[in-house]
């Protein structure tokens, strides 16, 4: 891979989204950025965990709170659209001592703003359909940078999926929405792929019965926005009140790796942290699990190989490195530093070293910024109805929101966010022969312990 290509295509979409919004300001539509800055943020709740802990779970939960604000995915996606960071990178982490020019900043900056939403669904108020459109407009290039959409297309289709769902059904509804806007994208567009959403395969293979779930990554050169692609719901864009008044929700397991230049976009607000964990066996099936699913792709390593002359043949991990082409140059999930001496390794053990990583960054980043925090044991959550009501209600304490606005509903049945199985809290236990002989190295027990989990 030419990484010169892969630049390419990422200014591609930078342009076609800058161009994008011109269009929409010209109308009157998505002009926070106009308005606001970050700095203009003074309360920010940061969601810390290892990946495959429950952090997209946690973060769908309180998005539901109406003293609340969040970007519709992550802002990774923004940080490698905007240079700040590059599959050139030797690892995720972006030190404090790292320059990131004022364009750069401001550019990110714009983005994040434009992403804002506020709880609560539009889809029954007067005129939501345009605004929708211009979301997903502005996040299908992120998913998929190696096609050359229009705008024009993008809202054709969009507004033609919209009609037909309307005759379908009474109320809107994501996922019914999300599978017809791909069918109509595909005729043109066939590279799109629906099995890439965070949509069940089951009504992903009824509405498309002749396709077959892909199994590398959605393209062969870069991959802006991570896999499983999120489904934009159709929420209220978040306003210059929003910022001022309310709680922003930030959520990325790599956020653990750039804590200080998070912090430096939020010069003005009140930071807390919530450091989500989770028994590190299941945590670590997790991770195994996402390396060998059709998602979770992250880093293209030539990139990084060709311009450090470093890792010339690719990784040979024991269990994901075999016959498939892909799998000797894509990383999966966080790239903390240090992982190229897991580059020989046995899956299971790079992903320990991704779980133990994040939790020792984590530990030593609460330790050296003393921001407020919250530990959150991921079980506490999935379990019973009234561990989960107590966990949720401490949090809501924790971060100065309102406990009686929790959709009792939304509590009690669960959504299923980024799975690659369903849930099962005993499912590492298929790989416990592998899983087990790990807790026998002492810094693996160390931040085991260190999170909570003694046995």
């Amino acid at each position: 891979m030419s990484w010169r290509r892969a630049q390419s295509l990422i200014d591609r979409v930078r342009e076609f989204r800058a161009d994008s919004r011109r269009r929409m300001e010209k109308r009157g539509g998505r002009t926070l950025r106009r308005r606001a800055s970050l700095a203009d943020v003074r309360k920010v709740a940061l969601i810390l965990s290892a990946p495959r802990s429950g952090s997209s779970l946690l973060q769908a939960l309180l998005k539901t709170l109406p003293g609340t604000y969040a970007l519709n995915g992550e802002c990774v996606p923004f940080h490698k659209l905007n240079g700040v960071a590059s599959d050139e990178d030797a690892s995720d982490a972006i030190p404090a001592q790292t320059a990131v020019s004022a364009a750069r900043r401001s550019a990110l900056a714009e983005d994040m703003l434009e992403d804002l939403s506020l709880p609560g669904s539009t889809a029954a108020a007067r005129g939501w359909e345009e605004d929708y459109i211009d979301a997903l407009a502005l996040r299908l290039p992120l998913q998929w940078p190696q096609i050359r959409f229009s705008y024009r297309e993008i809202r054709q289709a969009a507004g033609d999926a919209l009609a037909a769902q309307r005759a379908a059904a009474p109320a809107f509804e994501t996922t019914g929405f999300y599978l017809g806007l791909l069918a109509r994208l595909r005729e043109r567009h066939p590279a799109i792929d629906p099995y890439y959403y965070d949509i069940p395969a089951g009504r992903v293979a009824a509405r498309f019965p002749g396709l077959r779930p892909p199994e590398g990554p959605p393209n062969d050169t870069v991959v802006i926005e991570e896999p499983p692609f999120i489904l934009i719901e159709p929420r209220r864009r978040a306003d210059a009140a929003a910022l001022a008044d309310k709680t922003l929700l930030l959520k990325s397991t790599v956020n653990c790796y750039r804590l200080d230049f998070i912090l430096s976009l939020f010069p003005r607000a009140e930071v807390r942290v919530v450091h989500l964990t989770r028994n590190p066996l299941a945590s670590i099936n997790g991770l195994c699990d996402g390396w060998l699913h059709r998602g979770f792709f992250s880093h293209n390593l030539r990139a990084f190989s060709a311009s450090s002359g470093r890792l010339r043949r690719g990784l040979s991990i024991a269990g994901y490195s075999d016959a498939r082409p892909w799998t000797r140059w894509w990383w999966n999930f966080d790239l903390p530093p240090g992982w190229e001496a897991l580059a020989s390794s046995r899956l299971e053990s790079v992903c320990a070293f991704q779980w133990m990583s994040a939790q020792r960054t984590i530990r030593e980043a609460l330790a050296r910024t003393h921001l407020p925090s919250l530990r959150l044991k991921f079980e506490d959550i999935a379990g019973s109805l009234e561990s989960r009501r107590e966990a949720l209600r401490g949090l809501c304490r924790f971060l100065v929101l309102a406990q009686d606005s929790l959709d009792t509903r939304l509590i009690k049945d669960l959504p299923v966010v980024q799975a690659t199985q369903p849930p099962d809290p005993a499912r590492w236990h298929r790989r416990q022969d592998a899983l087990l002989p790990l807790m026998r190295d002492p810094q693996l027990r160390e931040a085991a312990t260190s999170a909570g989990y003694d046995d």
